[in-house]
Formats: structure tokens, sequence, C-alpha cells
């Protein structure tokens, strides 16, 4: 997506979720170059679509089982509304056959904002919409490229100058290189023979004020080199924002089309695997929350768990050059004083750009129960032990746990130590009323390993009913 959306200026997806020869579960969404495509829209999307690659015997043979007679194989792939179909040379590697979808599962996919406009005089403008990062340059490359050229030209004949050798019979010639690098050459010459370069190799006087325009303007139609880190000396806080604008406008058609894209994939990907039903897949990676889920262990989704109207946002954050002290001072400005300037939202949110300020807010609260209140840093601990497995680690926090909120619990004409930001819904009961069974929630351990402190009395079955339910 990334390479297509910046050189060809957009794409094609086509997302299909199918069932292979075994019967699992594959999400398949595959990038198609739209200077190879051949589609149609019409009133309620795209009407059809048509793709024509280059693969290899090798994978034309493995993927639909069938014997092609040449090492390059020409594939066309099709889709319609309700069918699908694959040709490859000229055999059918996939006849018309259904997919299952009310609609073409392909989206088009364009960089940039250009719509297509028509006029008496010019009515192909369909060829600029969706153009790549590199449209604003393209006619100052070839510029660039002759100036080099002449400018390594110079140089090469600075190398080796043309000679004139002034005597007096006007027949004297020089028989060896006299710019040697290994020795000194040494020339036999009469009083007033001469020798000196005919011509000396220089570039036009305008040559170096040309090739400044040229790369300036080329650094402003794409990325300027201080975005890979050429600059020699520092900037001011004013100058890296105005830098950040330079870059955003360049680069912001790039992940807004990359946006779209995965959100679209992820929002077919998710109606297909709904309605297919699909054997579950297996999942792991990052909640928006940041919080790693499916580790160590995939985490299994079915079909039913899902409704198919819950659509994901994807949005790409690229990293600009910012300046980070600048920032933090202004930051703390405006948190200053008994009625600051700004919510700490605003100032996650619009001074330091915080990706998800409501998020870190989270994980700020978080760190600090778990300096401040040792029940929920243990209580953590206990659920990071289930997660991995070790019941004997989580058995001896847990009973450590217990005991803690017992010596908390308020006694008699007072509150207790751990007072209400200990409680939690482990041991609530026991630490309102002392004495009483502790209800524990569902703990990953069988009642039999539990030590009796935990189980406040109660017996295995009824911890299992109250897991059950």
């Amino acid at each position: 997506m990334a390479w297509h959306s910046a050189i060809r200026g957009g794409f094609l997806e086509r997302i299909f979720v199918y069932k292979d020869e075994d019967g699992e579960t594959v999400p398949s969404v595959d990038i198609w170059d739209w200077y190879h495509t051949s589609y149609a829209i019409g009133k309620k999307g795209m009407e059809w679509a048509s793709n024509s690659r280059k693969m290899t015997r090798t994978q034309v043979e493995s993927e639909w089982d069938i014997k092609v007679s040449t090492d390059e194989v020409d594939v066309l792939e099709h889709w319609e509304n309700e069918t699908y179909s694959v040709i490859a040379g000229d055999k059918w590697a996939q006849e018309p056959t259904k997919h299952g979808q009310d609609h073409t599962p392909v989206y088009l996919i364009r960089s940039g904002s250009m719509p297509n406009i028509y006029s008496d005089i010019y009515k192909f403008t369909g060829a600029h919409s969706g153009e790549s990062v590199f449209a604003p340059n393209r006619e100052l490359f070839s510029i660039l490229n002759k100036t080099l050229s002449d400018h390594l030209t110079i140089v090469r004949r600075g190398v080796k100058v043309p000679l004139g050798y002034w005597s007096s019979s006007g027949q004297e010639t020089i028989e060896e290189d006299i710019y040697q690098v290994e020795k000194a050459a040494t020339v036999s010459l009469r009083t007033g023979d001469e020798i000196k370069p005919l011509i000396q190799p220089t570039m036009p006087a305008d040559t170096n004020l040309s090739l400044r325009i040229i790369t300036d303007e080329i650094q402003r139609g794409s990325f300027p080199s201080t975005t890979y880190g050429e600059l020699g000396f520092r900037l001011s806080g004013f100058a890296i924002t105005q830098l950040q604008s330079a870059i955003s406008t360049v680069i912001t058609p790039l992940t807004q089309s990359i946006s779209k894209a995965c959100e679209m994939a992820c929002r077919e990907s998710l109606s297909q695997f709904v309605k297919g039903k699909f054997k579950p897949i297996y999942v792991m990676g990052r909640t928006s929350r940041n919080e790693a889920f499916g580790m160590p262990k995939p985490q299994k989704i079915k079909y039913s768990d899902l409704e198919g109207d819950w659509y994901p946002e994807v949005r790409i954050e690229p990293t600009l050059p910012k300046d980070d002290a600048q920032r933090y001072e202004l930051a703390r400005l405006a948190r200053e004083g008994e009625v600051p300037l700004m919510s700490d939202r605003t100032i996650r949110d619009e001074l330091l750009g915080v990706d998800d300020p409501d998020l870190e807010a989270q994980q700020i609260d978080g760190e600090w129960a778990d300096i401040k209140l040792p029940t929920v840093r243990l209580f953590r601990a206990y659920m990071d032990a289930l997660e991995d497995g070790n019941e004997d680690k989580a058995m001896n926090i847990l009973a450590e746990l217990q005991q803690l909120r017992l010596a908390g619990a308020p006694k008699q004409g007072g509150a207790g130590r751990g007072g209400r930001g200990a409680m939690s819904r482990l041991g609530r009961a026991s630490m309102e009323t002392p004495g009483a069974p502790s209800p524990v929630g569902p703990t990953g351990l069988s009642p039999e390993t539990m030590p009796p402190e935990v189980l406040g009395g109660m017996s295995p079955g009824a911890i299992r009913g109250m897991e059950g339910a």
C-alpha cells in the first residue's frame, strides 16, 4: 500500500475471506497495480474489476493445480458482483464461480483529493486524479540531471587538460604524461619554450545558483533534506514547526489513503467472516489501549462472537520532527496556576501531540495506583501470573493479597487502614464484615489447590458455582 500510494498515486485492493482445501479460514487482501487493472464504477460502487499480472510457472501450477507450457504466465483475474474467475495463459485456472457476496469486493484507493474534472477542451483528467509523491517535481528531475551531467563533464575534462607547447620550431611534442601521480615528470625545454593549458574547464558563473534553485524547488515539492537528518545547525522551535507543516502537506495524502485502505480491508473482512460461518481464526496483537492480547497463546475468535456491525478505525500517524524541549515547557506553563490555562487532555492533545490522550491519562492513573496501592499492584501481578499459566505463583500472590486486605479491614468503631481505596471485587465482603467468607471471583485455579484463608471457609463446590456464575 505504501509503495503504490507513493509511487503510483493509488491502487486497488481485493478483499476476500475464503476456506482453503483443509477448511481453514483464510483472510486475503491483495493489492492491485492500477496501471494493470481495468474497472467500472456504477451506482453502488465497483461493478467489475480485472487485474492482469505476471506469474511464474511454479506459482500458477501450485495455486490452481494446472499445467502451463511457459516459464512466465499472463494471469487475468476478474471479479463481478456475483462471480469471479481466473485465466492463466490460455486456460481456465478458475472457471466463473460464485464468491458469495452481494457486491464486488474490490475497492479503488487514490492518493490526494483531486476529483475528475470534465471540460470541452480537456476531458481526460482522470489520469491526474491520484498522483504520486513525485508529481510536483516530475519536470524538474530532467533539468537537474542535465545540469549535473554538464557539471560532471567539466570535472572529467579538468582531470586531463589539453596542453599547448610553444617552441621555436613548432614541432615539439611531449612524449610522456606530465600529470603523473607516482613520480614527478621531467620535461626538457629550451629557452623560450612554454607549456600551459589551452582551455581552462569552468562552469558558467550561474551554475551554482541554478542548482540551488532547482534543489530548493525539489525539496518544496517532496521531502526536504532535513527529513533525512541532513542538518548542520540547530533549528528554532518555530522553524521546526514550519518544517513539520511543509512535510505534512506531502505525506498527508499518502497516510490518508493507506488509512482508508486498511479500514476498508478490516470492515470487508469482518463482514465476510461473520456472514460466511467460517472456522475460528486465531489472532494476537494489541488493543486500542495498547494492551497485549493473544500472548503467549493466540486468542480464538469465532464468527458468532461478532455481529458484523463493529468496524475498527485506522489512522496512520507519521513521526515528524518536533522540538520536544519547547513543547514540554509550553505544557508546563499551560498547567501552572490555581486555574490552569488549559486542561490536561488539551495539553496532551494539542501541545504535546500524544496519539491517544485518554489512554495516556488512564496509564498515568494506573501507574499511580500501582505505586500508592499495594493491593492493586498485587492484583495485577496475580492476573499476570494466571495469564502466564504459573498457578503456584498466582496462588502465593493471592494468599498475600488476602492477608493484606484482612490486615487493612475496618475495625469496630473506625475505618481500617486500607480504606475504600484498597477494596476491589476480590474480598470485598471480608473487608466490610470481619469474619465473613471471602467471595472469590474467577481465579483460574482449581479450588482444591487454593489455600484455606483464600477460600474463607467456603467449600470447593461453592467456589465452582461462583466461578460459573
